[in-house]
């Protein structure tokens, strides 16, 4: 064999390898990307649920990093000018609110928890019954072994 032909075929195995390994690398960088893309779809709708399903904490969540956010930005001269009364106005409405809510949640409970006497009312009448129902079953049952 000549040295052009070594050389051509020498040739061919390089670039036989090299396009083996960019068709081995197209065909992990495809492989990593749907499965990226996968894993990006299956978080969103993890996300999607647990935000449908919790609410409230999302909510809570959301105003907990706003209060950090703002905590860290320092206010400016004019900003306490303009926003002071506004944050004290929202302080308070907030508080109010809260204070409602409170009041609210109280009253619904208290409306729902049974009366002391009621319910005392309820567990005589309730072991009346049982009484009553354990002493005929006893009449009954010795009825029964009088006439066997």
């Amino acid at each position: 064999m000549t040295d052009s032909t070594q050389s051509t075929n020498d040739n061919h195995g390089v670039r036989d390898r090299a396009s083996h390994a960019a068709d081995r690398a197209r065909e992990g960088a495809n492989k990593a990307y749907a499965d990226s893309k996968e894993r990006a779809k299956s978080a969103a709708h993890r996300a999607e649920d647990g935000l449908e399903g919790n609410p409230l904490s999302v909510l809570v969540g959301g105003v907990a990093v706003g209060l950090l956010a703002g905590s860290l930005i320092p206010r400016t001269e004019r900003e306490k000018e303009v926003l002071g009364p506004l944050g004290k106005r929202l302080a308070e409405g907030a508080t109010a609110a809260f204070i409602a809510a409170r009041d609210a949640g109280k009253e619904e409970l208290e409306s729902l928890a049974p009366d002391k006497d009621q319910a005392k009312s309820k567990a005589s009448s309730a072991l009346s019954h049982v009484v009553d129902a354990a002493t005929k079953a006893g009449k009954s049952a010795a009825s029964n072994a009088k006439a066997g």
